[in-house]
């Protein structure tokens, strides 16, 4: 079901850092700015679109971390998106695998694919620019991986696809079946045996902590990570009184927003 898709994504963002960057070719691109953004693109409708999507997004991943004083790319510096004529001409320029629809870069800041790209305004492009989002927030500190997969896929917007992520988790919980929070969130890479789960069921974790609290409680919680204090203070101290007795607390009540909104 979403088996080829995450299996993209993991790779693709570990693979990033790698990359020197869409560089090759630059001056035959049109360049368009508007606000946090500047796209170099072949299709000015297409990049038209992508630009007002892309601010759209930018406001929503920022109001879901509820930082008043996180405002990336206000300044000069803005984030470069590369959008390429071809699948051929992406994979040249940026030295991604075959199966890429698209490669995120936090340094320097930078989003390519190309024209074709599958889903690329509703899933692809979010996915990847939560995650550079979420590694400025984060002062590009190692932060547990369910908690920035699941960030990334939560902010995709093909509602078909929210609709099976929602209902496989809902079956998962419903046989038990489902990845017990605990062992979820020690995992330090992608289970290759229950892929699709560790996706989908770290999305609804993340979709709890957001949705389902106070508007500005996932931000502290991220940022008492990234300041050095375990799990558990970090969900309490964050929380205050929901998570008491930090993971237990949580899976209670992550099970219990399951069976109510999904």
């Amino acid at each position: 079901m979403y088996t080829k898709l995450c299996l993209r994504i993991a790779v693709v963002v570990l693979l990033s850092a790698f990359f020197a960057g869409p560089t090759s070719g630059a001056a035959e691109f049109e360049k368009l700015e508007r606000g946090h953004f500047v796209i170099y693109h072949h299709n000015k409708d297409l990049a038209n679109d992508l630009t007002w999507k892309a601010e759209y997004y930018y406001k929503k991943i920022l109001g879901h971390l509820g930082s008043a004083e996180f405002r990336p790319w206000e300044g000069k510096d803005k984030c470069e998106i590369y959008l390429y004529n071809t699948k051929a001409e992406y994979l040249k320029a940026t030295g991604a695998p075959e199966w890429s629809a698209g490669l995120a870069q936090d340094s320097p800041l930078r989003f390519s694919a190309y024209e074709g790209s599958p889903d690329l305004a509703t899933t692809t492009f979010p996915h990847e620019l939560t995650h550079i989002i979420f590694r400025l927030f984060t002062d590009r500190k190692r932060m547990p991986l369910w908690l920035e997969e699941g960030m990334a896929q939560f902010e995709e917007d093909d509602q078909s696809s929210l609709y099976k992520r929602k209902r496989f988790v809902k079956m998962s919980v419903k046989d038990g079946s489902y990845i017990r929070l605990a062992e979820l969130m020690n995992m330090p890479q992608v289970p290759e045996d229950n892929v699709d789960l560790f996706y989908t069921e770290s999305a609804s974790v993340v979709d709890h902590l957001i949705t389902d609290n106070i508007r500005t409680s996932f931000g502290k919680f991220l940022t008492f990570l990234k300041n050095g204090q375990s799990r558990d203070e970090a969900l309490n101290n964050a929380y205050q009184w929901k998570y008491k007795n930090g993971v237990s607390d949580l899976e209670k009540r992550w099970l219990e927003f399951i069976k109510r909104k999904y």
